[in-house]
């Protein structure tokens, strides 16, 4: 095999766990192996790795750095997804019963201009 190179995207299989990360070894060659720490794993926290992903499971990671010479990787899974950055203010805005948008504006408005229309009608 050439070798990995940072900024591929590798399939990987699970090996162990600690609290910090992952364990994994390279799916396509077997002479490496390296670590997704815990950091690298999801944009939302993590706290159990083991709630992650089992022993044996095939994952895609990110190549972050190769120590060509002891054949160990660094990986992440949260770089091979899409950044969200304001997703979860979103979400929470969006299930927040004091959030307000425009909906109720743009459903009423039309009705609420031809009401105001008529009244100013009757009146003059």
């Amino acid at each position: 095999m050439n070798g990995i190179k940072v900024g591929e995207i590798i399939k990987v299989q699970v090996i162990g766990f600690q609290n910090y990360g992952i364990f994994i070894k390279s799916f396509d060659d077997e002479e490496y192996t390296g670590l997704i720490h815990i950091s690298e794993i999801s944009n939302d926290f993590v706290k159990d790795v083991t709630k992650v992903a089992h022993l044996g499971d095939i994952l895609y990671a990110k190549v972050l750095d190769v120590e060509e010479k002891v054949k160990h990787i660094k990986l992440s899974i949260k770089a091979t997804q899409p950044k969200m950055r304001y997703r979860s203010n979103y979400i929470k805005q969006r299930h927040n019963p004091l959030y307000k948008d425009f909906t109720s504006l743009q459903e009423n408005l039309d009705g609420w201009i031809k009401q105001e229309l008529k009244e100013k009608n009757r009146n003059d």
